[in-house]
């Protein structure tokens, strides 16, 4: 398969062809369509945290949709591209706690990136601002938590 792999703290990523990954016990095995990118990514990459450093070479990417069984399915959390290889490849084995179907008629690429950015800007706007749907927001920017 191929995969985006960093094989330097701070370099270039570049596009490998590593072995379809086998899941493990409790994994399944997604077909991944699009992935996310989101300023922990790039801090991985920079060896900041995570396990990028002792997993080289390193395939980024917390978050993804991509398809199980034939169904649209949404994949993040439990390490996956912060301590365990991330979801830039085209078949990724993950928990398969971490696996969220999709809502029927959700575009998969705007699923992608929900997660991350769709939460914080929830809890920025709804939890902490208290907007409802009466009002009016404008968004002067949105480009990572």
């Amino acid at each position: 398969m191929r995969a985006l792999c960093l094989h330097e703290l701070g370099g270039a990523f570049r596009v490998d062809s590593l072995p379809d990954p086998r899941p493990g016990s409790g994994e399944v095995l997604v077909d991944i369509a699009f992935v996310s990118v989101n300023p922990l990514d790039i801090w991985v990459s920079q060896g900041n945290i995570g396990a990028a450093a002792a997993q080289l070479p390193w395939v980024p990417g917390t978050e993804a949709t991509g398809f199980l069984d034939s169904r649209p399915v949404f994949v993040r959390g439990n390490g996956i591209g912060v301590t365990r290889p991330g979801l830039a490849s085209h078949y990724a084995a993950v928990p398969a706690a971490t696996v969220m179907e999709v809502p029927d008629g959700l575009d998969l690429a705007l699923a992608a990136a929900l997660g991350t950015a769709g939460t914080t800007a929830w809890n920025a706007v709804h939890t902490k601002a208290g907007v409802t749907s009466g009002d009016r927001v404008v968004v002067l920017g949105a480009s990572g938590g």
